[in-house]
């Protein structure tokens, strides 16, 4: 995870550019397990760079969920120093709502029976 972590401080800069767009979709990434907005990630050309955001995004679902976990709290604070400006930090985006919670647990829902539809078959 520590190669995760340390891979924040690369991502930085492209983070940094990231703008607030009040029309971005609200998406489900099954493999963290959280949610995120379509004005959140760019493109990445290397995949350990999505794979270092993940706890981020993790995290603030936790969060979001009222139920924060722990080991994603650096990875959450250490964002936040190295790219402030990120629309994931935007107040909307990290406060539980109805919507937020109604959209996690259809979406989480949905990816659980998916997998298990996969193994069963």
């Amino acid at each position: 995870m520590d190669e995760y972590f340390d891979c924040l401080e690369t991502i930085a800069p492209r983070m940094n550019s990231m703008r607030y767009d009040v029309s971005a979709e609200l998406r489900y990434d099954m493999m963290s397990d959280a949610l995120w907005w379509s004005d959140e990630r760019p493109a990445f050309n290397d995949a350990k760079d999505h794979w270092c955001l993940r706890p981020v995004l993790r995290y603030r679902t936790s969060v979001i969920v009222r139920s924060p976990e722990a080991e994603g709290l650096r990875f959450w604070d250490r964002a936040r120093e190295l790219f402030p400006e990120w629309p994931g930090f935007h107040e909307f985006r990290k406060t539980s709502s109805k919507e937020l919670l109604e959209f996690y647990c259809q979406h989480s829902r949905a990816a659980l029976d998916s997998f298990h539809n996969a193994i069963d078959e």
